[in-house]
C-alpha cells in the first residue's frame, strides 16, 4: 500500500504550458491513497474520470480544501463529524483497514496561528478516534519543534501525545532522526528557507512493514508548489504478523 501526502498550492488539475498538470506528476507516483491539501473542489471533481475516486472537504465556495484520492479497491468515508477545519476523520477499508486523519492546519480566523493547537485540541476532544484499530495521521501540519514556544500547544507535545496513542512519524523512523533535526525538508518559505512541516504518522505495529519512505526533491517539485510530497509504502500483512499484532494489542489493554 502506498500513501502520499502533498500540499499542491492550488491549481491541481490546471493545464500548464511548460510543466503540465500538477495532478499528472502526482498521480505518476501511483498512490493507493493520496491526500492533497490546497485543492479546489472543481479540480478534485474534474479528476474523477481518471481512475481515482476523490473525496473533498473544504471552504464553502469550493476554492480550497483537502482532496483524498483513492484507487478502486479502497473505500473511504467519514467516521465522525468534522469539527476542526481541515482535520478529516476517515474510515478506510480494503486490502488494509484503518482510520485515516487527513490534516491541513491553517491560520484561524483573526490571524491567530492555530497550527499545533488545532491538532492538540482534536486529540483532547476525540481520544476515541485513536482507540480500537490502526490510525494514520498524515498531511501538512505546518509545525516543527524548532518553533516551539508555548509550553502546552507545541509540536513536541503533539508528537508525545501521538506516541501515547501508538503513532510514530514514518520519516523519523526511517531516517533514525530526532524531531527538529531533520536533514530532508518538505517546504520552502517565501524567504527561501527550508523546513520540515509535513508528516505521516503510522501505527507502531506498522513499523516492521514500512518498506519505503521518500521525500520528494525541491528540484522536481518546486516548479509545482512550495511543498514536496511524502511517500510511504507499507507491505501487506502476513498471517503470522497479524497474530503478533493482535497479541501485542491485547498485552497493552
Amino acid at each position: 500500500m502506498r500513501i502520499v501526502t502533498w500540499n499542491c498550492r492550488g491549481a491541481f488539475a490546471k493545464e500548464r504550458d511548460v510543466f503540465g498538470r500538477k495532478s499528472d506528476e502526482l498521480f505518476a507516483l501511483d498512490a493507493d491513497i493520496a491526500i492533497i491539501q490546497e485543492c479546489s473542489k472543481k479540480d478534485a471533481d474534474s479528476l474523477r474520470i481518471e481512475g481515482s475516486s476523490p473525496l473533498w472537504y473544504g471552504n464553502l465556495n469550493g476554492t480550497k480544501g483537502v482532496a483524498i484520492f483513492y484507487k478502486s479497491q479502497w473505500r473511504l468515508s467519514l467516521f465522525a463529524p468534522i469539527d476542526h477545519t481541515y482535520l478529516i476523520p476517515l474510515e478506510v477499508s480494503g486490502p488494509e483497514n484503518f482510520k485515516l486523519i487527513a490534516v491541513w492546519t491553517v491560520i484561524a480566523k483573526g490571524g491567530v496561528p492555530a497550527y499545533v493547537k488545532m491538532l492538540r485540541e482534536s486529540l483532547q476532544a476525540h481520544p476515541d478516534w485513536y482507540n480500537g484499530g490502526d490510525v494514520v495521521m498524515a498531511g501538512d501540519f505546518n509545525s516543527n519543534c524548532q518553533w516551539d514556544k508555548s509550553p502546552h500547544y507545541n509540536h513536541q507535545s503533539l508528537v508525545s501525545s501521538l506516541q501515547e496513542h501508538g503513532l510514530k512519524s514514518s520519516y523519523h523512523l526511517h531516517h533514525s532522526q530526532e524531531q527538529g533535526s531533520e536533514t530532508k525538508q518538505t517546504f520552502r518559505s517565501t524567504r527561501k528557507t527550508n523546513h520540515h512541516i509535513d508528516y505521516i504518522f503510522v501505527p507502531h505495529e506498522w513499523i516492521e512493514r514500512l518498506n519505503h519512505f521518500e521525500v520528494g526533491t525541491f528540484d522536481q517539485w518546486l516548479r509545482h508548489s512550495d511543498h514536496c510530497p511524502l511517500i510511504i509504502d507499507i507491505a501487506s500483512r502476513s498471517p503470522a504478523n497479524e497474530t503478533n499484532v493482535k497479541l501485542e494489542r491485547h498485552s497493552r489493554q
